[in-house]
């Protein structure tokens, strides 16, 4: 996909798996996914029913659940400027199987069954401490960490 210009890309289906949980839901729901390229992008999803929303971010939109994006529309923000992954219609998003849901991914390196706990938030899960080190520093747990206790 090119990710410099805004398109909608009929006829292709992006897979993804959910890296990180999503904290709200109104008016759409946002994750960090990545993609089969290894591509971390957000995504929004709008087209759901308010009364949905918790329930969504609860269990369905969880880390480590792989989806399916039917023709997914690429979005460059407007005042960011980076792209992002937008879907209006709510049917083009379609699930995997709960069997293929990483368990207990690691959230730097994407690994399942991940032993390793946050001991402050209690929510992300490390392979290694390495992992964590490099989660904490480079990809910003810290932040994230602060907002979530």
């Amino acid at each position: 996909m090119d990710s410099t210009k805004d398109k909608v890309y009929d006829g292709y289906v992006l897979s993804v798996t959910i890296i990180e949980q999503t904290l709200s839901f109104e008016p759409s729901v946002l994750l960090l996914i990545e993609d089969e390229n290894l591509d971390i992008e957000r995504l929004f999803i709008y087209g759901f029913s308010p009364d949905d929303g918790q329930r969504l971010i609860e269990e369905v939109f969880t880390i480590g659940h792989q989806m399916n994006i039917l023709n997914p529309y690429l979005r460059i923000g407007s005042r960011d400027m980076k792209p992002s992954i937008r879907v209006d219609d709510f049917t083009s998003v379609i699930m995997q199987d709960e069997s293929e849901k990483v368990i207990k991914m690691c959230r730097c390196c994407g690994e399942g069954n991940a032993p390793h706990m946050c001991s402050i938030c209690g929510k992300a899960r490390y392979c290694s401490r390495d992992c964590q080190a490099i989660d904490w520093k480079q990809y910003g747990h810290k932040l994230i960490c602060k907002l979530t206790t």
